[in-house]
C-alpha cells in the first residue's frame, strides 16, 4: 500500500504544488534565504540535491548552526619560551639536553618543557638500555 500525501511538516516533492503547505511567497523567500536553487526536478543545496524543499532548507539550517572555519578558533601559537638560564644550562649539559628554536632536545625528540626532557634523560639514564 503506498501513501501518497506528504507528511504534514514535509514540504512537497520537487514540482508538485499543495496549497497552503507550498505558499510561492515562502518559498521563494526560503529558496534565496538558504541559497537554495530548483533546477525544474530537485532543489539543490551546496553539491546536494533534495526532492523536498524542507529537506534542503533543513540541511541549510544545520550547516549554518555549525562554526564557520573562521569561527573556529585555530590553535594558540606556541607560547615564547626564554632561554634557558646558566644553571638549567649546566644541568642539560649533564644529560644531554639541548636548546634549539625554542625546543628543548633530547636525541631525536623534543620537549617544549625542559622538565620533561631531564626527567626523560633521568630515566634513559636508570635503564640498562637506551628508550
Amino acid at each position: 500500500m503506498s501513501i501518497s500525501t506528504p507528511l504534514p511538516r514535509e514540504s512537497p516533492p520537487a514540482g508538485e504544488r499543495r496549497p497552503g503547505v507550498n505558499d510561492p511567497g515562502e518559498r521563494e523567500r526560503l529558496m534565496a534565504e538558504f541559497s537554495i536553487a530548483y533546477n525544474g526536478r530537485h532543489y539543490e543545496y551546496d553539491i546536494y540535491r533534495y526532492d523536498h524543499l524542507a529537506d534542503a532548507v533543513n540541511y541549510a539550517r544545520l550547516q549554518r548552526s555549525k562554526p564557520s572555519r573562521d569561527e573556529i578558533r585555530s590553535m594558540p601559537s606556541r607560547e615564547y619560551l626564554e632561554d634557558p638560564d646558566e644553571s638549567q644550562r649546566a644541568l642539560m649539559a649533564t644529560l644531554g639536553i639541548t636548546f634549539h628554536d625554542g625546543a628543548y632536545r633530547l636525541g631525536a625528540f623534543q620537549y617544549d618543557r625542559l622538565a620533561d626532557a631531564v626527567n626523560q634523560a633521568r630515566r634513559q639514564l636508570q635503564s640498562p638500555t637506551p628508550v
